[in-house]
C-alpha cells in the first residue's frame, strides 16, 4: 500500500482541520478537491495542536493512492471561536512510479517483406497521470542509442488494452533483420505540476529466428520434411511435375524453398520412406535426381517463398500448383 508523509506549518489560530487532496490527470488537469476520509474522525476532521503538523503514513480514501498518479495536499484549517476556514498553502508533487508489464513476441512470417514482425503487449496499466507511452527499438550491440522510437497517447493505450505494438520493416530503419538480437523497451511521462517526468522502464532483449533459403530438385515419389518461417513442421510427398506434367519436362523438376532447419529429402515408394535420393546420367545433366528430393543451401535469409501446404512451381513453367499428399 502506498503511503506518504505530510508536514505542514499550521495556522497560530488553528483548532483542527481537513486534509485535502487531488490529482494531476493526463490531460495535464487537476481534478476536484477531495477531503482525505482516513484521518481524524469519520468526516476526516483532525485537531491541531502544534505549530508543525506531522502527518505520517497517510493513505488515500478508497481505491487508496495509485501509482503513476502525481497528488497534491492542502489542508483546510478552522481557526479560532468563529471557525472561519484558512487554506494551507499547496504541497506537491507526490507520486510512485510504477512500470507496466508488457510481453514481447515474434509474429508470423511475412512472406511479402521476408521478415518477422515484433510485438510488444501492455496488459494492463495503472495511473491517472500518465500522458503518454514511448516504444523503443535498439540493435543489442549499441543499446544507447534507439533504432527509433514512437509516442502513444495514454488515452489509445487505455481505450484499447490489452495494447499492442508492432514493429515491422515499415517502422524500423533498416528493417527487421532475422537473426539479429534487439532490445525494446517502454517509457512513460507523468504529468507534474510543472513539468513531465519520464520514467524508463526495464529493456527486454528478443531475437527473430534465421529463416533460410533451398534448393529442392526432385524427381519421381519425392518426399520433404520441413519447417516452414512460422515454425509449423510440415511432412508431405508428391508425384508432379516430374512425370509428364504438361508445361513441364524432366529437367524442370526444382523450386525453391524457405525453412527454418534444412529440409530432408525422402523416396517415397510405398510402404517404404527413404531418407535420399538418386541421380542418373541423362541428357539434364550428369547428376540428374531420378527418385526423391536433393537439397541444397542457396542463401542467407529467406527470398519470401515459404510454402506450408502445397508447392508454386516456377512461372516460366506454367506456375503449376501442386498439393502435398501421403506417400502412396
Amino acid at each position: 500500500m502506498i503511503t506518504f508523509n505530510i508536514t505542514f506549518d499550521a495556522s497560530p489560530n488553528a483548532l483542527g482541520g481537513y486534509l485535502e487532496y487531488r490529482y494531476i490527470q493526463s490531460d495535464a488537469t487537476f481534478s476536484p478537491w477531495q477531503v482525505n476520509l482516513n484521518l481524524g474522525n469519520v468526516i476526516g476532521y483532525f485537531p491541531i495542536t502544534t505549530p508543525t503538523v506531522i502527518l505520517t503514513n497517510v493513505i488515500g480514501n478508497v481505491p487508496d493512492w495509485q501509482y503513476n498518479t502525481v497528488y497534491q495536499f492542502r489542508v483546510r484549517q478552522l481557526c479560532g471561536i468563529d471557525l472561519l476556514e484558512q487554506i494551507s498553502n499547496v504541497d506537491g508533487d507526490y507520486f510512485v512510479p510504477l512500470c507496466p508489464s508488457y510481453t514481447t513476441s515474434i509474429g508470423a512470417f511475412d512472406p511479402v517483406s521476408a521478415s518477422y514482425p515484433i510485438f510488444m503487449t501492455i496488459p494492463s496499466t495503472v495511473g491517472l497521470s500518465i500522458s503518454n507511452y514511448i516504444f523503443y527499438i535498439y540493435d543489442s550491440l549499441n543499446p544507447s542509442t534507439p533504432l527509433t522510437s514512437e509516442i502513444v497517447a495514454s488515452s489509445v493505450v487505455d481505450g484499447n488494452l490489452p495494447y499492442q505494438w508492432k514493429w515491422t520493416d515499415n517502422n524500423v530503419p533498416g528493417g527487421i533483420v532475422m537473426s539479429t538480437s534487439y532490445l525494446v523497451s517502454i517509457s512513460y511521462a507523468i504529468i507534474t505540476s510543472t513539468t513531465s517526468e519520464i520514467i524508463e522502464c526495464e529493456a527486454q532483449a528478443i531475437t527473430p529466428p534465421l529463416c533460410n533459403t533451398y534448393f529442392i530438385e526432385t524427381g519421381d515419389n519425392w518426399g520433404l520434411e520441413w519447417t516452414d518461417c512460422s515454425g509449423v513442421p510440415h511432412f508431405c510427398f508428391s508425384k508432379l511435375p516430374y512425370n509428364g506434367v504438361a508445361g513441364y519436362n524432366n529437367c524442370q523438376s526444382s523450386f525453391f524453398l524457405c525453412s527454418l532447419s534444412p529440409p530432408i529429402g525422402y523416396i517415397c515408394t510405398a510402404p517404404v520412406i527413404t531418407q535420399g535420393y538418386i541421380t542418373r546420367i541423362d541428357s539434364c545433366s550428369p547428376t540428374h535426381v531420378s527418385f526423391g528430393a536433393r537439397i541444397k543451401q542457396t542463401g542467407i535469409g529467406c527470398s519470401g517463398k515459404d510454402f506450408e501446404d502445397e508447392f508454386i512451381w516456377d512461372v516460366a513453367y506454367g506456375s503449376l500448383i501442386t498439393p502435398c499428399q501421403p506417400c502412396q
